[in-house]
């Protein structure tokens, strides 16, 4: 099982997060929601909240997430749409690291949270 890290949580969801348990999500001035494409996550949640219940963030550790699109482990991840995950490349924001692959969309796999994200460099030109 990969709960490692987990954190219970006493903040609330900003909105209904009931169908998105493995996402990656922020906290904002009202709760948890939806981490930005591309952005930074305060971790992965780990419940099924409705708007104003409490959410369970996972926010150190290895977390499942669920792929947007096929990902190769080893490789960093980045936050897509709905709180899913994609392959990061060079000038990415990386939130983890794989220790699964995906084969295809919606697969859920095994990533290494990164706390505060990692910044992948461009090579020099």
């Amino acid at each position: 099982m990969f709960l490692q890290g987990y954190s219970i949580g006493v903040l609330p969801a900003a909105k209904d997060l009931s169908a998105n348990q493995g996402a990656a999500v922020s906290y904002t001035g009202t709760g948890f929601d939806l981490a930005p494409v591309g952005g930074l996550c305060d971790g992965v949640l780990q419940n099924k909240p409705g708007q104003g219940a409490v959410c369970d963030v996972m926010q150190t550790g290895i977390a499942k997430m669920i792929a947007s699109a096929a990902i190769t482990a080893g490789n960093y991840v980045k936050v897509s749409a709905n709180g899913q995950i994609a392959q990061a490349g060079e000038g990415d924001t990386a939130i983890g690291k794989a220790i699964d692959s995906a084969g295809a969309t919606d697969d859920i796999i095994g990533v290494m949270l990164i706390p505060n994200g990692h910044a992948i460099p461009k090579p020099a030109s």
